[in-house]
């Protein structure tokens, strides 16, 4: 629907096997655990995982390998820029969908996360039916190969 029309993003073809796995990177511990419980509602059959600080979302994405990871900019350690390029550097998680949602998106930060392989930049806070449209589009597509 509308935003990510907007966007230009392209709907997908439904899931293959198995429940989407959605990670969430984000070190605000109310947002991250508010978002989680949004994709829930959305998609109650997802499996979602957290993480608070940028080396261990790095972590827990190649280790689980999730569909779709939410993934905030400014955090301490590695930041949102440096995990979106480690990601798609990496041919095992180059499948990996990235929707960015930070409170510093302009038209400069969004131009270089798209340069960088993510697929959609939000602008935090995020609006209400933002979660639900992402997850709808983007959480169908064909799972990465685990």
């Amino acid at each position: 629907s509308g935003l990510l029309d907007e966007l230009g993003v392209p709907p997908t073809e439904s899931l293959g096997a198995g429940p989407p796995r959605v990670a969430v990177l984000d070190d605000d511990l109310n947002h991250a655990r508010a978002l989680g419980r949004r994709i829930a509602l959305a998609r109650p059959d997802a499996e979602i995982r957290l993480a608070y600080d940028g080396f261990s979302g790095g972590l827990l994405v190649a280790d689980w390998v999730p569909d779709l990871l939410f993934l905030d900019l400014v955090m301490p350690g590695l930041d949102g820029f440096e995990v979106c390029r480690r990601i798609r550097a990496s041919r095992r998680l180059n499948g990996v969908l990235i929707v960015v949602q930070s409170g510093i998106v302009d038209g400069a930060v969004r131009e270089r996360l798209l340069h960088l392989g993510a697929d959609v930049v939000l602008a935090k806070p995020l609006a209400p039916g933002q979660v639900e449209d992402v997850l709808e589009r983007l959480s169908l597509r064909e799972p990465p190969p685990r």
